[in-house]
């Protein structure tokens, strides 16, 4: 799950510039905090106010869908796919890009699109940013609309305040069972629908690595997080010392990129996994940001894409290694089933556990993930390595999965929903 935007922050121009700094510099972060909760909360309050004071029912119009798509990060691609998948069916749809939406002042949107009423509205985001949007808007631009919102987490229940935004959509979608099990069993009533990504679309070829792989005799492990979502719920110390317990010593046929996009709060993070790493020559760790195309020859010029995750909300980067001839090797728990149950060379027993989170992303408590199991996972690691044979049988099997996932995006699947009675032009 991507939290870039968790707490959205305006970035005004001019003399508000200097408060904005103060703001973030001089202000303590426990207390910036506590605002910003008070700000969703209030905007959630005032948002659900205007939805049960406005005019019930929805009119005819256009299509559009509102996300991070001028970014590379997971939950940005997720919502090029969702494009991609409707527009693939022959749906007309208007593409409504949020990633700066937050750094312009309050009053200086031009969101042309929203002018023309009616139709369906797509939020590609959680609900703190899409709170965050209705309010930013207004009930003049989504009033009479269809709203559906696309969610993804990584716990087996949503936050309670997930719960009550449920009541600003008419649809929820999700992308795994796995997601759609956590919305149900938090008691929302909101109609609800399985829609995985549409991975299967897509057409990937396997490149030559950005950081210069040598040559083909060199098997390339990959492990990629971003700290914003919880460098322990990816669980990236831990891929480490899995890589170091399956090769003790380094070797030239063998070696580890870590790609970690970092940020500010992560210092202690980055060291402690300085320290894991150690001198090793054979393990490399990449932090500069990447586009989306160095992303994806990231991936694609890898052998084995490692994931010792303790949850996932749908493993969007295993789905696409299988896509790019990739092997990924996950925990056999959350979201990744969807494409990987009963790949059981690429899964890691583990057990389960208390979250206990020290990052503060995901809240410590009574709810459980997975604990994989780092001996399990070495050897398989080690057996992946050593055989391109098997790897290749098991991405091959994997892509048959993720191709399938496609089925639901299908135009004959996707022209019995709801939505398209109040969809023009589909």
């Amino acid at each position: 799950m991507d939290r870039t935007s968790q707490n959205p922050q305006v970035r005004p121009t001019g003399w508000v510039d200097w408060g904005v700094r103060l703001w973030r510099g001089g202000v303590p972060e426990d207390v910036r905090a506590y605002v910003n909760r008070w700000r969703r909360r209030w905007d959630e309050g005032q948002v659900l106010r205007e939805i049960r004071g406005g005019p019930s029912g929805h009119t005819r119009g256009p299509l559009i869908i509102s996300g991070f798509f001028g970014d590379s990060k997971g939950i940005s691609e997720a919502a090029r796919l969702t494009a991609e998948g409707l527009e693939g069916a022959g749906f007309k749809l208007h593409r409504h890009d949020i990633s700066h939406l937050f750094q312009r002042p309050f009053g200086s949107d031009r969101e042309e699109i929203f002018d023309r009423p009616g139709g369906v509205w797509l939020t590609h985001c959680n609900p703190p940013e899409a709170i965050a949007l209705f309010a930013r808007l207004g009930a003049r631009r989504w009033s009479g609309r269809y709203r559906i919102g696309y969610w993804a987490y990584e716990l087996p229940a949503i936050p309670d305040d997930w719960v009550r935004a449920a009541e600003l959509f008419d649809e929820i979608w999700a992308p795994s069972r796995f997601v759609l099990e956590a919305i149900r069993s938090a008691g929302v009533r909101t109609p609800l629908r399985w829609m995985p990504h549409p991975v299967g679309l897509r057409r990937f070829d396997k490149s030559r690595s950005l950081t210069g792989s040598p040559d083909n005799c060199v098997t390339t492990i990959l492990v990629m997080g971003d700290l914003l979502s919880s460098g322990v719920r990816k669980n990236l110390l831990g891929s480490v010392d899995i890589y170091r317990r399956a090769f003790p010593d380094p070797t030239p046929s063998v070696r580890l990129i870590i790609k970690c996009q970092s940020h500010e709060g992560a210092r202690s993070f980055m060291v402690e996994l300085e320290k894991r790493i150690g001198v090793r020559p054979d393990i490399e760790c990449v932090s500069f940001r990447m586009t989306r195309n160095e992303v994806v020859s990231l991936i694609g010029s890898s052998d084995i894409l490692l994931s010792p995750h303790r949850s996932e909300g749908f493993g969007l980067s295993l789905a696409e290694a299988f896509m790019m001839g990739v092997a990924p090797l996950a925990t056999g728990w959350s979201g990744n089933l969807e494409f990987m149950s009963g790949l059981d060379d690429l899964l890691i027993d583990f057990s389960m556990v208390r979250v206990e989170d020290q990052t503060g992303v995901y809240p410590s408590g009574e709810l459980l993930w997975a604990e994989p199991d780092d001996i399990d996972a070495a050897a398989k690691l080690r057996r992946l390595a050593k055989s391109p044979v098997l790897r290749e049988d098991l991405v091959r099997r994997g892509r048959s999965a993720v191709m399938a996932l496609s089925d639901s995006w299908s135009p004959k699947a996707l022209v019995k929903m709801p939505m398209c009675q109040w969809i023009e032009n589909t």
